[in-house]
This record gives C-alpha cells, structure tokens and sequence, in this order.
C-alpha cells in the first residue's frame, strides 16, 4: 500500500524517510497544519521531519539537509575525546583537560602529550 502524497508532503521528511505517520496531537498543537512524524529516518537523521543528526554525528552545512551526506560522523579521537558524541553544528568533539582540535587529536598549547590515557596531555613543566 502506497502512503498517501498528501500526507508525505505534510511530513516533509527531507528525503530521509519513506514512511510517515499521523499524531493528531501534534496535528492540534499545529494548528491543523501538520500531523506528520516520518519513521525510521535514514542517512543518520533524527526528529520528527529527519532534519537533525542523530547523536555521533554532526550537520555538514555544505550539504543541503536532503542530502545523504548531510550528517557526517564525529570522528572523536578515541583517547583525547571524553566520548563519541560531538557538537551537531560544528562537529567540535569534547576534549579532555589540555587536549585540542575538532577531533581533540593533539595537546593544546602548554601542554605535551604523556602516556597516560586518562590524561593524554600534560602540563610542561
């Protein structure tokens, strides 16, 4: 069974998603003018409309938003980030104290790189 055109414009799932379904409430909390909430969004989207990246991943804005490249992944650097997560605009990883970079792949300035996992960069001496 087809998905009805009508609806699938009011879902307005950016390319991502190839099914939608109806919420009346938020059909109500609309204003009557949209229902729509797109399922199982792909190419790493997330949200009612597939319009943001889902968590590890991060919004390429040379990309349009129906792009499949539009989300790109984090690409944290396993030891120097806190975690896989990055910030969806930028991209920009969180680093460990003295740690630097999008990817927070080198030490910052005052610091040299250790051993040590936990702290990969250390204050100079």
């Amino acid at each position: 069974m087809q998905p009805h055109p009508i609806l699938l414009l009011a879902c307005s799932c950016n390319q991502h998603a190839r099914r939608c379904r109806f919420n009346s409430e938020l059909f109500r909390l609309s204003g009557g003018r949209s229902g729509g909430v797109c399922e199982r969004c792909r190419h790493h989207t997330a949200g009612r409309h597939c319009h943001y990246c889902q968590p590890g991943f991060w919004r390429d804005p040379s990309q349009p938003i129906s792009s499949r490249k539009a989300c790109r992944a984090c690409k944290c650097h396993p030891i120097g980030a806190t975690g896989g997560t990055c910030n969806q605009t930028s991209g920009q990883c969180t680093c460990k104290l003295g740690v630097t970079g999008l990817t927070c792949n080198r030490c910052g300035p005052g610091y040299q790189q250790s051993r040590s996992p936990r702290m990969p960069c250390q204050r100079e001496s």
